[in-house]
């Protein structure tokens, strides 16, 4: 069975290729070039590599989720792929069944979101303390999303039924916390938020909005958190809304 991986691509000509090259047999890749310049080559590199491209004016990250969402059609109620454009999977060939392990770990009757690690590099170098601290921290709250650490770069989606992929296709523009979002859609419909720490489902990322180990110990959590969520509201596009909590659900 093939298994779409949707990726939303802002003016990642640089990295498109390499995410690409990293993905398995049995993946059918969507980019969705959301904003891109027009000196920016996402849209040549990605259609050069074979895969599907959606070509969208709205930078915002949940529109671009959607637009791969709508352009699964019907097939969107089986379970997908988001990957970040800059993120490539640790082992290929393993990959798909270390996240499919992770949706057997629920009932297999209800819609799912499970989450895969993530290993960070910063100028070319792991990050393993803070990877490590970030996993542990997964593992700890696996099944509470609002505890740990909850990042999309690397999400197994399964709507289950048409419902829920409408209720997904109706949430406003959130980014940061898209991922967030859409899990704690599928938890308050009656279905499940996994976190695995399987190394098979495992991602690598440049981790540029990633406070290292030391800067932790230096300013202190609750200081680097704000750093990184400044980082993220400079880039986010015009109109986008940070998911925060529950009640923006509402």
């Amino acid at each position: 069975m093939t298994t779409p991986v949707l990726i939303s691509a802002r003016n990642e000509g640089e990295h498109i290729g390499v995410t690409l090259k990293h993905l398995p047999a049995g993946t059918r890749p969507v980019v969705i070039a959301n904003g891109c310049d027009e000196d920016d080559r996402t849209v040549e590199v990605a259609r050069g590599m074979g895969a599907e491209v959606i070509e969208m004016a709205d930078a915002g990250k949940m529109q671009a989720v959607q637009a791969g969402i709508r352009r699964l059609g019907p097939a969107a109620i089986e379970p997908f792929v988001t990957i970040d454009a800059d993120t490539r999977p640790l082992s290929p060939r393993l990959w798909l069944s270390g996240l499919r392990a992770g949706r057997r770990r629920v009932d297999a009757e209800r819609p799912a979101v499970i989450v895969g690690p993530s290993i960070f590099i910063r100028h070319g170098l792991p990050m393993p303390v803070r990877t490590t601290w970030y996993n542990l921290k997964q593992y700890r709250s696996r099944r509470d999303v609002q505890r740990g650490e909850f990042r999309g770069l690397n999400m197994l989606v399964h709507a289950q039924n048409a419902a829920m992929v409408e209720r997904i296709l109706d949430l406003p523009p959130f980014w940061p916390g898209e991922d967030l979002a859409v899990a704690r859609l599928i938890e308050r419909n009656g279905g499940h938020a996994f976190k695995t720490i399987d190394p098979r489902a495992a991602v690598v990322t440049d981790g540029s909005r990633v406070p290292s180990a030391w800067e932790v110990v230096r300013r202190g959590n609750v200081a680097t958190k704000s750093v990184e969520m400044a980082s993220y509201l400079h880039d986010a596009p015009l109109g986008s809304i940070p998911f925060v909590d529950d009640s923006q659900l509402d």
